[in-house]
């Protein structure tokens, strides 16, 4: 045999090893990831059926501990640890996810009133107005939810009504917020602009006095309420009045003009002016 036909020879041996090699490496990979579905799969259903919204929320400490006990297995088995214990704690991840599903579908049924309030403040955007009121409803829902994971569900009842209320108060005082906020906005620059005393007093307290009995009427029947809307329409309009005329006064205070000034500007006709003489 030629010293080329020995490099061919030799070559194609290479080329016939790494094939081999690439193909027993393929094999295994395949073989691991179909050893590993298996032995997941039970626990990939029941993870699969318990992360969802709910169950994090009524139930997040169990499901949590149900992660950690999934995760834990997945990294045993990355690292080629004892088959045994993976399976225990695939078998403990099951019952948690399982366990955090029955906490969260009770939890659901028992705390219903006080999440139905929650979603009602939500909706009227409570944490982004009333952050602080918000929160305070948040805690305490969240403590009776913890309540409720334990198993202490008279307490926890306890604090769900509590957070109900809660969520019902920040939700009819961010209902009155969204409300009267331009209303106050308008009085308090009306204020701002006083020099010792408002500008515009007269229309300032009849537009706060509009203010006071449409936000009144708001606290007491936050929805439908046709009295409080067209007080909250009045109240509005007058304070825009109001605002506009102090700034009238206000500029011609820092101009320096008189009445007779602003008498003058009226540009009333002289002929006008002398046939109200000669009527007076």
């Amino acid at each position: 045999m030629t010293l080329n036909g020995v490099k061919q020879t030799m070559m194609c041996l290479v080329v016939l090893t790494l094939a081999m090699h690439v193909t027993a490496t393929q094999g295994w990979a395949s073989s691991s990831l179909a050893v590993k579905k298996a032995l997941f799969q039970k626990a990939e259903l029941a993870m699969q059926e318990a992360d969802t919204n709910k169950t994090r929320f009524f139930a997040p400490k169990t499901f949590g501990q149900a992660m950690d006990l999934y995760k834990s297995a997945e990294n045993d088995y990355a690292h080629e640890r004892s088959m045994k214990d993976i399976n225990d704690k695939m078998d403990q991840a099951v019952l948690m996810f399982n366990s955090a599903v029955k906490i969260s579908d009770d939890a659901a049924k028992i705390l219903q009133d006080a999440d139905i309030a929650r979603n009602n403040a939500h909706k009227v955007m409570a944490s982004r107005y009333k952050p602080n009121e918000w929160d305070e409803a948040e805690n305490t829902f969240k403590r009776a939810i913890a309540k409720f994971e334990k198993g202490d569900k008279e307490d926890a009842q306890v604090l769900s009504r509590e957070a109900e209320a809660l969520y019902k108060i920040v939700e009819r005082h961010t209902i009155v917020y969204s409300y009267m906020a331009e209303i106050w906005d308008t009085l308090k620059k009306i204020e701002t602009m006083k020099d010792k005393d408002l500008l515009a007093p007269k229309t300032y307290n009849k537009a706060l006095e509009l203010a006071r009995q449409a936000q009144s009427e708001l606290e007491r029947q936050a929805y439908g309420n046709e009295t409080a809307k067209a007080l909250i329409k009045e109240a509005l309009d007058q304070a825009k009045y109001g605002l506009k005329l102090s700034e009238c006064i206000k500029a011609l205070k820092d101009e320096g003009k008189t009445w007779e000034d602003l008498f003058l500007d009226a540009k009333i006709p002289l002929e006008s002016m002398d046939s109200i003489i000669h009527k007076s």
